[in-house]
């Protein structure tokens, strides 16, 4: 009988071992969680078909030579200033008798802004040097072609020299009046009519070409087409009927070609920037249409031409210059 129960207790505790045996000893995941309660206690074993039905990339980390960081920055866009926006004055003083330019609308090199009605002395004066000496010339060269009429010693060569004098006097006072009245927005057809006694009482204001290498009127498109370029005018300074002074602002226009992105930068950020704009690194410019129908614009390859030299009002951040 004793032999039977001893039998009968082992085979029992044989079959309650995964019970009992916890009593005893304490499991490795539970003393590792006492150490480190911080890791995660669950984990999970994935094998090479799991691995590949969640697309899984494993490999042994190492060091690389360059590590990209990027950091995005608010910005709007601005005019560049001294180059966008430029005042058209008025070449003579005098009154406003017609307005062809209204804010808002588009003007070409060349187009009609302003008509004046001339009121100033000293171009009037311009007017009548010109046309006298013009006067004196036709004197000066009638007299010298008399007096190569008659016969040979009966007119002295200093009367002859004397008459060249003054007729290259008079030929450089007329181009310099010339010059004068072209400067004042004139154009050859009006000069001439000058020189022959029809003055001009009214000047046309037009809008000038710009300076530079490439022509002022003439800029490429995306087909490599020349096109013209168009000015939009943003403010009429002048009305009709008011008298206006030479060198007097009559409206403000700009060219919207080339513009700046202004960012705005933190002031932990300038050493990057820095650092980005001596090394010329590319820079992207992400445009929001605010359209949930339309994708938003991107401009790319840019780089930083400069950075403000002082912070805004609140002193948190400094502007940055991209072209």
């Amino acid at each position: 009988a004793a032999v039977l129960i001893l039998i009968a207790l082992l085979g029992l505790g044989w079959g309650t071992q995964s019970t009992w045996k916890r009593w005893f000893i304490k499991p490795a995941d539970d003393a590792a969680h006492d150490d480190h309660a911080h890791d995660a206690p669950e984990r999970v074993k994935l094998s090479i078909q799991a691995q590949k039905n969640l697309r899984l990339i494993v490999k042994e980390i190492a060091l690389r030579d360059l590590h990209w960081r990027k950091i995005t920055l608010p910005g709007t866009v601005i005019d560049r200033p001294g180059h966008s926006d430029r005042g058209i004055p008025a070449p003579i003083a005098g009154v406003v008798i017609q307005v062809n330019a209204v804010p808002g609308k588009k003007v070409k090199p060349g187009e009609e802004l302003f008509r004046l009605r001339i009121a100033s002395e000293s171009f009037q004066t311009s007017q009548m040097e010109f046309f006298k000496s013009k006067r004196e010339l036709d004197i000066v060269q009638k007299e010298r072609k008399r007096l190569e009429g008659i016969p040979a010693g009966a007119v002295p060569a200093t009367k002859l020299l004397e008459l060249d004098y003054q007729k290259d006097r008079l030929e450089v006072l007329m181009e310099a009046y010339r010059q004068e009245l072209l400067a004042r927005q004139l154009s050859e057809e009006q000069v001439e009519k000058i020189k022959a006694g029809k003055f001009v009482t009214e000047v046309s204001v037009r809008m000038p070409d710009r300076l530079g290498k490439t022509p002022a009127h003439l800029h490429t498109d995306s087909k490599g087409n020349d096109k013209p370029v168009e000015f939009e005018v943003q403010e009429l300074k002048v009305h009709l009927g008011e008298h206006v002074h030479a060198g007097q602002v009559m409206l403000y226009v700009s060219d919207h070609r080339f513009l700046y992105l202004e960012g705005r930068a933190l002031k932990h950020e300038v050493a990057i920037l820095t650092q980005a704009m001596k090394q010329l690194l590319p820079v992207e410019a992400e445009f929001n249409a605010g359209d949930e129908d339309r994708p938003d614009d991107r401009l790319t390859e840019l780089h930083i031409e400069f950075l403000g030299a002082t912070m805004d009002a609140t002193g948190l951040t400094l502007p940055v210059y991209v072209p």
